[in-house]
């Protein structure tokens, strides 16, 4: 175990807590995403240059006095959806004790692997938000705190021994809508857009 890398146990109904002492020193890729793993992210499994990956489980809600909320941590840690909180904003956002939307939205437009892209439909422009500019990364969480977006990226391609997963975008076939669909953002697991500025009501 000393000499572990890697360990992936996604998706396989675990129970309990994360242990407060890691042994395994060179470990450095962790994937528990879909679990039901519960208690606080230990400080122990948050080591310089980790990526970890903590998605979708039933932690305590980890505000910005917990270890896994530091700042400046040199680290790709994915919190999303990682706890029970009944509050869905809270979810979104893990590490921000207190937010209020400064104001609210009813649609979300993003132009997957792109740039930004205004398209014209019905004699109205409409800006898809790119996120081109975002990096890839074994467990990534992005959020765009000007206009209240983010997405959350799981997993890794286990087959290009690329460990960094820099391979997060492809390029697709030409569309009838210029500048859309052209290229995608990719993930091994899961791929979550999401706006947490929305305004209350039923969405298709």
């Amino acid at each position: 175990m000393k000499n572990l890398e890697m360990l992936d146990i996604s998706f396989n109904k675990l129970v309990g807590r994360i242990p407060d002492t890691i042994t395994a020193e060179k470990l450095r890729f962790v994937f528990l995403t879909g679990n039901l793993l519960s208690g606080d992210v230990p400080d122990s499994i948050l080591k310089e240059g980790s990526n970890i990956d903590l998605s979708y489980n039933n932690f305590a809600l980890q505000g910005p006095e917990q270890p896994a909320c530091r700042e400046n941590m040199n680290l790709n840690l994915n919190l999303f959806r990682s706890s029970t909180v009944v509050n869905s904003s809270r979810q979104l956002l893990p590490c921000v004790k207190t937010f209020k939307c400064p104001q609210y939205s009813s649609c979300l437009h993003v132009n997957s692997g792109g740039k930004d892209t205004t398209i014209k439909e019905n004699k109205t422009s409409i800006l898809y938000e790119g996120d081109a500019a975002v990096e890839g990364g074994t467990a990534k969480y992005f959020i765009n705190e000007q206009t209240y977006w983010g997405f959350s990226s799981t997993g890794d391609f286990m087959d290009d021994n690329d460990y960094q997963n820099t391979r997060y975008t492809v390029s697709l076939q030409s569309s009838n809508i210029s500048g859309l669909y052209s290229t995608a953002r990719i993930t091994p697991i899961s791929l979550t857009y999401f706006h947490y500025c929305f305004k209350n009501g039923k969405y298709m």
